[in-house]
């Protein structure tokens, strides 16, 4: 996955729409970065004042959360639990 870009270039980004009058394909073109990205930036800037990244990937759902309960009783059975899987099967995926 790609990284996110730093904020200085995002600053220059939006600078460069707000402050010079370019456009946001311009931009995108003289910084060396996709015209979604630049667009995405601006729009960003504008409707929140905020040039931080909005962030990526969302909410992730927890994957033990259909057997918190089964695995919550087996550490209080065994708090120095280091046994193999096999001897307490999930009940979930039995």
């Amino acid at each position: 996955m790609p990284k996110a870009y730093s904020q200085g270039l995002r600053d220059r980004v939006i600078d460069a729409v707000e402050k010079d009058g370019m456009s946001c394909r311009a931009a995108a073109r003289r910084f060396g970065v996709s015209d979604a990205s630049a667009i995405k930036s601006v729009q960003r800037a504008r409707r929140v004042r905020d040039r931080c990244c909005a962030g990526t990937g969302g909410h992730r759902p927890s994957k033990t959360r259909p057997e918190r309960v089964w695995l919550l009783a087996i550490i209080d059975a065994e708090p120095d639990i280091m046994t193999n899987p096999a001897d307490h099967p999930c009940p979930v995926m039995s």
